[in-house]
Order: C-alpha cells, then sequence, then structure tokens
C-alpha cells in the first residue's frame, strides 16, 4: 500500500496463480501492463484499489487487472479501443489501440467490464501450451 504526500492512497492487491507457459512476448505485455495499471491509476485521483489476478482456467491463461476508479458508460466502454477516442484532455487516444494490438499479435484476447463509479476490469486471456 501506498500512502504519500505526492498522491492518492493506492491499495496494490496481487494474486498470482499457479500457471502454464505460454508463448507471449514479454516486452509487449509489460507494455500492456504498465498502461492498464497507469489508466486504472488515473481513474483513481482520490486513490482506491489495483488488483492484478492470474488464474488457469479450461486451457487458457486469464489475466485481469481490476481498479475502484470511476469506471465507465457504455458508451464509452464501447469505443475505448477505436483509435483516437479519449476522455483524457493530454490523451492521444492510441493506448488501448496499442495495447488490444499487442494483445492480439500474441494471440490473446481482451474485454472491458466497468460500473460507474465502481470500477473497471480488464480480462485478458491467451492459450497456453499444450
Amino acid at each position: 500500500q501506498r500512502h504519500g504526500e505526492d498522491g492518492p492512497d493506492i491499495e496494490w492487491q496481487i494474486e498470482l496463480g499457479e500457471l502454464s507457459e505460454t508463448f507471449i512476448n514479454p516486452t509487449d505485455m509489460r507494455e500492456v501492463f504498465v498502461n492498464l495499471l497507469l489508466n486504472g491509476l488515473e481513474a483513481m485521483p482520490e486513490g482506491g484499489q489495483v488488483a492484478v489476478e492470474t488464474r488457469e482456467q479450461g486451457g487458457e491463461l486469464g489475466i485481469e487487472v481490476r481498479d475502484t476508479g470511476d469506471g465507465m458508460t457504455d458508451e464509452v466502454k464501447d469505443q475505448i479501443f477505436q483509435p483516437f477516442y479519449t476522455t483524457k484532455e493530454e490523451g492521444t487516444g492510441l493506448g488501448l489501440v496499442v495495447i488490444k494490438k499487442l494483445v492480439k499479435e500474441n494471440e490473446g484476447t481482451i474485454e472491458v467490464r466497468s460500473i460507474i463509479s465502481k470500477g473497471t476490469t480488464f480480462i485478458i486471456s491467451f492459450p497456453v501450451i499444450k
């Protein structure tokens, strides 16, 4: 947990399950997760919780990145993977486009669930090596 004078209090929750191997590019995944975590932090200007959870289920490696931030309306959620769509003053609207592209290039899928004032969850899945 971070308590600082420089910013909001953020509680981190990490639950890493036992996982099989998969073929993913570590550089790509670092970019995906750094961007998702930064988005989560930006959605919580007053602080909150960020959780990362991994698990294996049905031949897939699943990763969830959750925040307790502002959440998104259905209209916003339907557009977040479109180029140049942004809700941020300083945003380019390319961050989630790049994330989706990197996940897809690594044979994965990404989906989003979000509730206004409750938070957002990104669910990423990759096939495991059989």
